[in-house]
C-alpha cells in the first residue's frame, strides 16, 4: 500500500526563524507517522545558505526537499510570501498558482503567511487535497486572548479567518486560543508545538551562572529590555553572564547598546547554532523578553531540561506554559521588573536555592513538558491526517 503524502511549505530554507524550525520538527514527526513528506520552499537558497542552515537547524532525514522558484545569476529578489500581489510580478504569481494546480499530494500544510498566498493556495490546490492552514501568529493570538467577544475582531483578523474558513482545517499551536476561533473555521486542530522527551532534570542549573535567551533580533523580541535588565542585575552579581542566540536587523543596534551600558564583558550575542539546546540545558535561567508569543518554543524546551524560566510579558504563550507555578512572570512588562526578578533568582541560585523554590518550579515545569512531548503529538497528528484525508476521499 502506497504511503500517504504531505507537502509542508516554508518561505525559504536558510532562515533560523521559529516557523522553519517548527516545520522541520513537524516533517520529522510525519515521517515517523509513516507519511511520504516533502518540504517545499517558495524559493531556492544559494548553496552556502544551505550549509549554514545545517549548522543551525539540521535538515530532517527521510524527507524530500523541493522549491518553486530558483535564484538565477545571484538575483536576490526573492518571491515574497507577504503582500504577495504587491511585491511579486504577475508572471511569478501565475507560476505559483500553476504550481498549486499541479499538486497531487494527499495533504498540504501552509504556515500563516500573507492573505494573498493563503487565498491562492485555497483556490488553486485541487479540492481532493486535505488543506491545513497553520496559525502561529503571536500578535493575533494575544489580541484575541484579550477580547471578550470575538465579534469585535479587527478587520485584518476577520479577513484572515474568512480565508481560513475555506481551508479544511486550521491548526493552532496554543490550545488557549481555540475558544476564540471555533466559530470562525470549519475544523480546529489544537495540537501544541511539541518538544522531544528529556530525562528527568538533575538540577544542574544551581551550578550555572549563565542566562540564555534566543530569537530573531527584531523589535518584538525586545532584547534591548533584557540587556538593560541584566545590566541592572549584574552589578550585584558580577559572576553572571547573558548569552543571546539569534540574528536579525537589530544586531548592530543591540551591540551598540551593550557598549553603551558597558556590559560587553558579560553579554554576548551569538549566532544561532545546532548546539543551542546544549547551552540552554546548561543554563541557570532562560528569560523570554518577547512582547508576543503564540506558544514559546524555547520556554517549553528550557522547561523540559529543568531550567528555571522567566517571561517579561504575560502573553498567551506564557499563560499556557507558565501557569500553576511552572515559571515566573515579571510584575510589569519593563526592564526594571525583569531585573528585579532576575536578581532575586540570581541570589537564590548563588545560595543553592535553600528553600527549594526553583527546584519545585522546575519539577512542575518538567512534568508539564511531558504533556507536550513529541510522542503525544505523533499520535494526535497521525489520527488528524488520516481522518482528514479519508474524509476528502469520501467526498469525491
Amino acid at each position: 500500500m502506497a504511503k500517504k503524502t504531505i507537502i509542508l511549505f516554508v518561505a525559504q530554507l536558510y532562515t533560523s526563524g521559529g516557523k522553519t524550525a517548527m516545520v522541520f520538527h513537524m516533517a520529522e514527526l510525519f515521517v515517523a507517522a509513516g507519511y511520504d513528506v516533502t518540504i517545499c520552499a517558495f524559493w531556492q537558497p544559494l548553496p552556502h545558505w544551505l550549509m549554514r542552515l545545517k549548522k543551525i537547524i539540521p535538515i530532517p532525514t527521510g524527507v524530500k526537499l523541493t522549491h518553486i522558484f530558483s535564484l538565477k545569476d545571484r538575483e536576490f529578489k526573492t518571491f515574497s510570501v507577504y503582500h504577495a500581489k504587491k511585491k511579486n510580478s504577475q508572471q511569478r504569481l501565475d507560476a505559483f498558482c500553476a504550481y498549486c494546480e499541479g499538486i497531487r499530494s494527499d495533504a498540504i500544510y501552509l504556515p500563516n503567511y500573507g492573505d494573498d498566498i493563503q487565498a491562492m493556495v485555497q483556490k488553486y490546490v485541487p479540492k481532493r487535497v486535505f488543506k491545513i492552514l497553520g496559525d502561529h501568529n503571536g500578535t493575533r493570538y494575544s489580541y484575541l486572548d484579550a477580547l471578550d467577544e470575538t465579534s469585535a475582531m479587527l478587520p485584518k483578523h476577520q479577513k484572515f479567518y474568512a480565508i481560513a474558513k475555506k481551508f479544511d482545517a486550521l491548526h493552532v499551536v496554543n490550545p488557549l486560543v481555540t475558544r476564540h476561533v471555533t466559530d470562525h473555521v470549519k475544523t480546529v486542530i489544537k495540537i501544541p508545538n511539541f518538544i522531544r522527551n528529556q530525562p528527568a532534570p538533575t538540577m544542574r542549573f544551581i551550578k550555572s551562572r549563565t542566562i540564555v535567551a534566543c530569537g530573531r533580533l527584531v523589535e518584538p523580541k525586545n532584547f534591548a529590555d533584557l540587556i538593560k535588565a541584566f545590566q541592572i542585575s549584574v552589578n550585584a552579581h558580577p559572576e553572571w553572564s547573558l548569552e543571546i542566540y539569534g540574528r536579525g536587523p537589530q544586531h548592530s543596534e543591540l551591540k551598540k547598546l551593550i557598549a553603551e551600558l558597558e556590559v560587553g564583558q558579560s553579554v554576548s550575542i551569538l549566532k544561532p547554532s545546532s548546539d543551542f539546546r546544549e547551552h540552554l540545558s546548561n543554563a541557570a535561567m532562560h528569560v523570554s523578553s518577547s512582547k508576543f508569543e503564540s506558544f514559546g518554543l524555547t520556554l517549553a524546551e528550557a522547561m523540559s531540561y529543568g531550567v528555571p524560566v522567566v517571561s517579561q510579558y504575560n502573553h498567551i504563550g506564557a499563560k499556557f506554559l507558565l501557569e500553576d507555578g511552572r515559571g515566573q512572570l515579571a510584575d510589569l512588562p519593563n526592564a526594571q521588573s525583569v531585573a528585579d526578578l532576575i536578581s532575586k533568582n540570581m541570589g537564590m541560585i548563588e545560595k543553592g536555592d535553600p528553600d527549594n523554590v526553583l527546584r519545585r518550579q522546575v519539577e512542575k515545569a518538567y512534568l508539564f513538558s511531558k504533556t507536550i512531548s513529541e510522542e503525544n503529538a505523533l499520535g494526535l497528528w497521525k489520527d488528524t491526517l488520516d481522518q482528514g484525508i479519508q474524509q476528502k476521499l469520501l467526498a469525491e
